[in-house]
């Protein structure tokens, strides 16, 4: 099997757009530092107007980590373990094959069931659902490939009674 990146996110990645957000971001600091420095030399600035400086600043900050990929959510699949990454905040988790118990599919949802008792679950989105359909297949081969049961639509343990 040959590993598999699936992306969760809504914006494609490409170089186009890295360079319109990073501009972008870089616009929003430069509007942000100025206006803070007007605000603070006139002496005519209120809560509010700072309110909005931090927010511009704080949202071309945001388009720059955008562009560095240091929020960008994924499924990366490969022969023996799923890293998984899908909140923009936490690190990447990776499951190994050989901490899953079982995986269960839903409609809109993967549930990885570690041997640890821990339940990992992905909820997938209804924007890409041919992206949904690739990773559930993706992660429904690497179940077969390493002998991990799964349950819910399709599942192998339904296509082995029959």
């Amino acid at each position: 099997m040959e590993t598999r990146r699936f992306n969760l996110d809504l914006s494609e990645n490409n170089s186009v757009n890295r360079i319109l957000k990073s501009l972008f971001g870089i616009i929003c600091i430069a509007v942000a530092i100025t206006l803070a420095l007007m605000m603070h030399r006139s002496g005519q600035s209120t809560r509010s107007t700072w309110i909005a400086v931090a927010f511009l600043f704080l949202f071309g900050v945001w388009l720059i980590l955008k562009v560095t990929g240091l929020t960008d959510r994924y499924v990366v699949i490969s022969e023996s373990e799923i890293v998984l990454k899908d909140k923009f905040y936490s690190p990447a988790m990776i499951i190994r094959a050989s901490d899953l118990e079982k995986t269960g599919f839903s409609q809109l949802k993967i549930s990885f069931f570690l041997s640890a008792g821990r339940v990992i679950a992905l909820r997938l989105g209804t924007y890409y659902r041919d992206n949904s359909f690739k990773l559930m297949e993706a992660v429904e081969e690497f179940c077969n490939l390493n002998g991990i049961p799964t349950t819910g639509i399709n599942s192998n343990e339904e296509n082995n009674r029959l």
